[in-house]
């Protein structure tokens, strides 16, 4: 009785309305920059008002008794299909060997064995390989690009790399090398610090965001200089206002299970105020980078955006700052006064259902229920999550993202109820689509092509998204995003990815899905600088490749091509764990078909089958879709 009916209007409570005209009032003074014109102008993002939960039955009682979980089945993958559907929500795409290790395992052990995996740092490998020209200008100028996407496509990392791609588009850092200025350190140490805490704890993550160059030159607190009132100036109030409305708490008080409190009129009651903002503000001063000199610019050291800002004294603010319900006494220092601001903001309770929700939407359901941001927020909080196995996973410490990442992949939701009637099911992120195919098929060399090719090295372009590349602090797309004249639409589902799936992101990935499934490249050729240094990885040739561009491993559907029925049902085991309706089976099949089997050509045929049949897996309407 205490779950909001799902058919009302869906919870918006984190979602900025963006049609409001941008509140100008938090755009810093550049006057003292004016080496940094490339600087992004993403602060001045408005402020702007959620719109109302218009849901039934709020606020919730919540009822510390309720068991979290039913110990009903073991999270066992008990079939390959049930294997091949789990290891796709959980990871970065399975391959038939994956699907073999593990069909008839508890996928506790999976997480397991992920978990154990260590974190690998890029930003020192960046740092090592960074060169310049004659004329000053980096060598390497898409490193960045280069290798965070490979990190994407290549990696044997699942989880880890899944879950800082996660967390890359909640603590939202955009503008890719745009923002990184040409020196890709910076970039690739902003996807270490979230690869690093991605199965630790939430508050140490907040912490070491916090002090990263990359968020403080994109929410414009480097260098962020004390208020003088002599001349009316306050301290900048962008990353104040977005850690708390985008990163950590939202704009109206939550329940647990991320309804909106409200109050005794029936509004949403709001988390902070704008004077909260303004005193958050001070607590973000003094912050600059570590080269030992306040004015440092980011091309002055390079190794500067590959290492944590440190603290000038003398430009901290020491007034008094008070915001969400504490103050901070005049005359305390910076570091203490930061850490007790994050630890105010950490502790706050709408982070659990806050971050949870987010978490959820990026790996198993596009509209979680109450009851499952409930479930997952309990472990959050408890810092502990027991699978029906009885396997514990984190620490006992709140804000666990070991137990967190547990609760959403081994939820009842996700194996009790294998059809996954349960939870809308989650549409997936147009790279996600990309790297599983990468994983599937086992196509390493399409890593070395990534920037020979123009479809791969512009992925914003032709899939609307390109890693830590989001046009704003809001994302690629809102978390609360209702698309209009829909069906999800009109049954009021939040579906966030169909923000972007326009017609030219639409029409995009199936180009890039052809070139990738057919093996025929689309040479972007080898961009030079101004003296003719090559800015990619070596070799480079545009007239005679050194290796195969994409080489999938198709061996296993070529045995099977003889035979379009059999063909299909591999791919739809490998590729969608069985979801494919028997009207597109028998099309698939139909067009497999269409193309013989020649004696003079045998062997070229069945690869064709292979192709193709492939590619109508991958640009399928189901393979978009995860449940």
């Amino acid at each position: 009785s205490s779950e909001p009916d799902q058919s009302s209007e869906p919870d918006q409570s984190s979602e900025p309305d963006q049609s409001t005209e941008p509140d100008q009032s938090t755009e810093p003074d550049q006057s003292s920059e004016p080496d940094q014109p490339s600087e992004p102008d993403q602060p001045t993002e408005p402020d702007q008002p959620s719109e109302p939960d218009q849901s039934a039955d709020t606020p919730v009682n919540e009822n510390p008794d309720e068991t979290a979980a039913t110990n009903e089945l073991l999270n066992l993958l008990e079939d390959r299909n049930l294997t091949s559907r789990f290891l796709n929500i959980a990871g970065m795409g399975a391959s038939k060997s994956d699907i073999d290790a593990w069909v008839g395992r508890d996928a506790s052990e999976w997480l397991l064995q992920e978990f154990a995996k260590a974190h690998v740092e890029t930003a020192p490998e960046a740092l090592a390989d960074h060169k310049t020209t004659s004329n000053g200008v980096p060598r390497y100028r898409h490193y960045a690009k280069y290798n965070l996407l490979k990190g994407l496509l290549g990696t044997d990392n699942h989880l880890r790399t899944r879950m800082t791609f996660a967390l890359s588009q909640l603590l939202v850092v955009g503008g890719g090398e745009g923002n990184s200025g040409g020196i890709p350190s910076g970039s690739m140490y902003y996807r270490d610090v979230l690869d690093r805490n991605a199965f630790g704890n939430f508050g140490t993550l907040l912490k070491e965001v916090t002090f990263s160059p990359m968020m403080a030159r994109w929410l414009t607190y480097m260098r962020n200089e004390k208020g003088d009132t002599t001349i009316g100036r306050e301290p900048d109030e962008n990353y104040a206002r977005e850690i708390l409305q985008l990163f950590t708490i939202g704009l109206y008080e939550l329940n647990l299970n991320g309804s909106q409190v409200r109050d005794e009129t029936g509004n949403p009651v709001p988390t902070y105020t704008n004077e909260d903002v303004a005193q958050l503000a001070r607590v973000f001063t003094g912050l600059g980078y570590d080269t030992g000199n306040w004015n440092s610019r980011f091309r002055d050291n390079k190794f500067a955006s590959a290492s944590p800002m440190v603290v000038y004294p003398e430009f901290h603010e020491l007034r008094e700052k008070s915001f969400l319900g504490i103050t901070i006494p005049e005359g305390v220092q910076a570091e203490e006064s930061i850490d007790m601001a994050l630890k105010t903001i950490f502790n706050h309770k709408n982070v659990a259902p806050f971050v949870s929700r987010h978490l959820i939407q990026r790996f198993t359901s596009s509209d979680p229920s109450r009851a499952y941001i409930r479930r997952v927020s309990r472990a959050f909080n408890d810092g502990r999550y027991e699978s029906a196995n009885g396997t514990v996973f984190g620490d006992g410490t709140r804000g666990s993202m070991e137990a967190t990442i547990s609760a959403i992949l081994l939820d009842e939701s996700v194996f009790n109820d294998a059809d996954g009637a349960s939870e809308i099911p989650k549409m997936r992120e147009p790279l996600l689509k990309v790297a599983h195919w990468f994983h599937a098929f086992e196509a390493q060399n399409g890593l070395e092509w990534i920037l020979r090719d123009k479809m791969l090295f512009d992925t914003s372009e032709f899939v609307g998204m390109a890693y830590l590349g989001s046009p704003s602090v809001f994302n690629f797309y809102r978390p609360g995003y209702v698309a209009p004249r829909t069906r999800t639409g009109s049954a009021g589902v939040t579906v966030p990815e169909l923000q972007i799936a326009v017609s030219d992101v639409l029409y995009g990935y199936i180009d890039m899905m052809t070139h990738l499934a057919l093996e025929s490249p689309d040479l972007k050729g080898c961009t030079s600088d101004p003296d003719g240094n090559y800015l990619g990885p070596e070799p480079c040739t545009t007239t005679s490749p050194d290796i195969e561009p994409f080489s999938p491993d198709y061996s296993d559907l070529i045995a099977v091509a003889d035979d379009p029925a059999a063909l299909v049902n591999y791919l739809n085991e490998l590729l969608l764990g069985g979801r494919l309706t028997d009207d597109l089976v028998n099309m698939m099949v139909d067009a497999v078909a269409e193309i013989s089997l020649k004696p003079g050509s045998f062997d070229a045929d069945l690869r064709a089958r292979a192709r193709v049949a492939t590619l109508m897996a991958i640009t399928s309407p189901t393979f978009s879709v995860t449940h």
